[in-house]
């Protein structure tokens, strides 16, 4: 780097990643932004990975090996403390990032100080089966942040993070959400800085089998509803764990049969709305009719259980931003009144698969 502060930081850790690793270097040194340093770090492979990253001449490589396997949130942290850059690129071992990535996303973050983390579209492929599909996300800061409230809704292979940020409010991946780390740092950083994610695929991001295995997803499931549950507790709502599982089944399309968790359900949905308007932790026009739309399905599905159904929708405070006519709610309110179940509009799922 000629001693040289570099603009940018490139995190890339590897481990055992000898199959696809020198297509992710490649995609870096070839990019058309040129000031930056490209920490390579090896979490303990025992296979070439070492060989591969020695490989290579490039000055602004910087080596950072761990003698044995840490993992990766203690070696994303490794990282980040390592980074000497104004901003940190993330980049995974198996991906590729297309020639203009870094340009494009530091012009912008350096045109919008504040915005502390951007990301873009990614394209997803399969080498196996030769396939690739767009994978697009909200855009603006405020409708992203209302997605991180269900999933992660942010492409982590294609991060751009404002390291004074991080380093400002003590911002590292945490152990305790691991296989959902991403979700939970883009969350706290929501706190602190905008996001945004520019329109137009900037990195190919790699999928195949090996990527996960079944008891990662069932870490990563719990971890990313532990997330859900504090960002509920930040707009001042604490449920009960029966209440909360049953909102989880809510986001998955799914809605109790029997009227007490219902019940439950509805009083969650508009507490969180009520809530909401008083923290303002959520753009209200965002927030307020998708909660608003769920609480006027629940009901409508749920006439079979007859007045209480009734009363609660009668009474209900949540309708003040989500429109519904009088035509609906006249035929809401006989079939509430003959109790009988009402079969549509569904319920759909609003979490990624």
């Amino acid at each position: 780097m000629s001693g040289r502060t570099p603009l940018i930081s490139v995190l890339l850790p590897a481990y055992n990643a000898e199959q696809h690793l020198r297509a992710a270097i490649d995609s870096i040194l070839a990019q058309t932004f040129t000031e930056f340093e490209l920490l390579l770090i090896n979490d303990g492979s025992t296979d070439c990975t070492e060989d591969i990253i020695l490989s290579y001449q490039d000055e602004r490589i910087r080596y950072i090996k761990n003698e044995k396997n840490l993992s990766l949130i203690p070696t994303f942290n490794k990282g980040i403390k390592a980074a000497q850059g104004k901003y940190i690129v993330r980049m995974d071992a198996d991906d590729i990032s297309l020639p203009k990535r870094m340009e494009k996303q530091i012009d912008y973050m350096e045109a919008h100080p504040e915005v502390g983390l951007l990301g873009s579209y990614v394209t997803a492929f399969n080498d196996v089966d030769d396939t690739e599909r767009l994978v697009k996300y909200q855009t603006e800061h405020e409708a992203i942040v209302f997605q991180l409230l269900f999933h992660t809704h942010f492409p982590h292979p294609a991060a751009v993070l404002r390291t004074s940020v991080l380093k400002d409010h003590n911002l590292l991946f945490e152990e305790e959400y691991e296989f959902a780390e991403d979700y939970g740092l883009w969350n706290r950083m929501a706190d602190y800085c905008k996001l945004a994610i520019l329109p137009e695929v900037l990195v190919k991001k790699r999928t195949h089998q090996e990527q996960y295995t079944e008891l990662n997803l069932s870490k990563g499931a719990k971890a990313t509803a532990k997330i859900r549950q504090e960002l509920l507790q930040k707009v001042g709502v604490r449920p009960s764990q029966t209440t909360f599982d049953t909102y989880e089944e809510m986001l998955r399309g799914h809605i109790p049969t029997k009227r007490a968790p219902i019940i439950g359900l509805l009083d969650l949905l508009e507490e969180l709305i009520l809530k909401n308007r008083v923290s303002k932790k959520y753009h209200p026009q965002i927030f307020e009719p998708f909660f608003a739309e769920r609480f006027w399905l629940i009901c409508t599905q749920s006439t079979h259980l007859g007045s209480k159904i009734f009363s609660k929708f009668n009474q209900a405070k949540v309708f003040e931003t989500y429109t519904i006519s009088r035509k609906q709610k006249l035929i809401f309110y006989i079939k509430a009144m003959l109790k009988y179940r009402y079969a549509n509009p569904k319920i759909y799922p609003v979490l990624e698969a």
